[in-house]
């Protein structure tokens, strides 16, 4: 709007701290959602221990060792490894979105996040890819598919996935 004059008077708005981000809503619905955050979350954390401890123990101990169990076999890793990780992020929600684990554990939980999330997308795809040469190149498949070579691409997956994520290891700030 403009003044007698002709020149702009600028409104001055400030934004409420990122702690009172929902300051339209009273405390208590605030911790209502946090509480059934939290509620959902911990449910979810022993339900995905029990089923991927279960996958692990029967991939890793009761089934054959074939690349095709390998991949599995990681792939059930990142899930057994993010989900350990729930009850961090649940006590995070607890407390309002205030973090009380320090900076080094930050850093870490969140580098962890990174690599799994990286490793899972790697292991589909090297599993869609396993997949593409069984059907369309099986003579190659059967003469150069093993256990051995697929173990060594899993690892390099891992160490891949762990090399993207170091920049969440040196530049995460809680």
């Amino acid at each position: 709007k403009t003044d007698v004059e002709g020149t702009m008077d600028q409104e001055i708005t400030t934004l409420p701290p990122a702690m009172e981000a929902n300051s339209s809503q009273s405390p208590a619905a605030v911790s209502a959602i946090h509480l059934a955050s939290a509620g959902f979350l911990f449910p979810t954390f022993l339900v995905g221990v029990v089923a991927n401890g279960l996958y692990l123990w029967v991939l890793g101990m009761k089934m054959k060792r074939t690349v095709t169990t390998l991949w599995f076999l990681h792939l059930v890793s990142c899930s057994v490894f993010v989900t350990l990780l729930i009850p961090f992020f649940a006590v995070y929600v607890l407390l309002g979105f205030h973090w009380v684990f320090g900076m080094a554990l930050c850093k870490v939980l969140n580098t962890c996040i990174s690599m799994v999330m990286f490793s899972s997308v790697f292991l589909l795809t090297l599993i869609s890819l396993d997949r593409y040469i069984l059907i369309h190149h099986p003579i190659w498949s059967q003469n150069h598919r093993t256990v051995h070579r697929a173990g060594k691409l899993a690892l390099g997956v891992w160490l891949v996935s762990f090399a993207l994520s170091i920049p969440n290891l040196v530049f995460r700030e809680t």
